[in-house]
């Protein structure tokens, strides 16, 4: 019965991640999501949402705090964020 069940859970298991296709499940979120979700992991979210940057200066700065943690964002969630925090916290340049 043990063999059984340990069987039908790495089945489930494996469907699992054939249906997920090896992605964070993140592709789909919006730029606030994102930032939301994977800024906190060094600060507070709320914390860029506290300035006012041009598009250029957000840029570099998440792109410096990605450097630190590289394997937090994918590319594409990193330009989403910033897409987010230069429509949203932007200054005109």
């Amino acid at each position: 019965m043990i063999k059984k069940n340990v069987a039908l859970v790495c089945i489930a298991a494996v469907l699992f991640l054939a249906a997920c296709g090896g992605q964070s499940g993140t592709q789909d979120l919006t730029g606030e999501a994102l930032l939301k979700i994977k800024c906190k992991r060094c600060h507070s979210y709320k914390r860029p949402l506290e300035m006012r940057m041009t598009r250029q200066q957000w840029e570099s700065t998440v792109q410096r705090m990605w450097e630190r943690d590289p394997e937090a964002m994918t590319a594409e969630e990193v330009q989403k964020i910033i897409d987010y925090l230069a429509r949203e916290r932007g200054l005109a340049e």
